[in-house]
């Protein structure tokens, strides 16, 4: 790139405006999903008004509600835009703790599971090594780690 194309460049970004009338492209995102299928999201880049953005979205559409057929259609509920990236990441995790805070039964589930994948990253740790920390809260030895 020569010095006109640089600096062309440098000044076409330096103006958010402009910026906006080249960028066409949806800024990346970050989700977190509950077993509901709603997303909160917020954006790890700005949009075209240099803001960042936080939003909920429900799934719409046959299956939506069954989850037997692929959700193909998304609802915005709520969308705000943020001056700041923590702005926005803090309010999508504030809406989305206090949804799963509504449904404590998830929690339970979640934790079960965790429970699980902990056990079997236990136990594949005391197949390759041999050694099983019961002073780290791991408890006794499992009846199968010892077959």
């Amino acid at each position: 790139m020569n010095d006109l194309e640089r600096e062309i460049t440098k000044r076409l970004n330096a103006d958010p405006t402009i910026r906006a009338l080249f960028s066409g492209r949806q800024p990346r995102f970050r989700y977190w999903q509950t077993p509901d299928g709603a997303m909160f999201v917020y954006t790890t880049e700005a949009f075209s008004d240099c803001k960042y953005g936080s939003a909920i979205y429900q799934p719409t559409g046959e299956g939506s509600r069954s989850g037997r057929k692929a959700v193909t259609a998304w609802e915005p509920i709520r969308e705000v835009h943020h001056a700041t990236r923590k702005a926005a990441k803090a309010r999508a995790l504030a809406l989305y703790a206090a949804h799963d805070k509504a449904h404590p039964e998830w929690g339970s589930a979640r934790t079960a599971d965790l429970e699980k994948r902990n056990l079997a990253t236990r136990l594949r740790y005391f197949q390759k090594t041999g050694r099983w920390h019961e002073e780290m809260g791991w408890g006794p030895v499992p009846t199968e780690a010892i077959t």
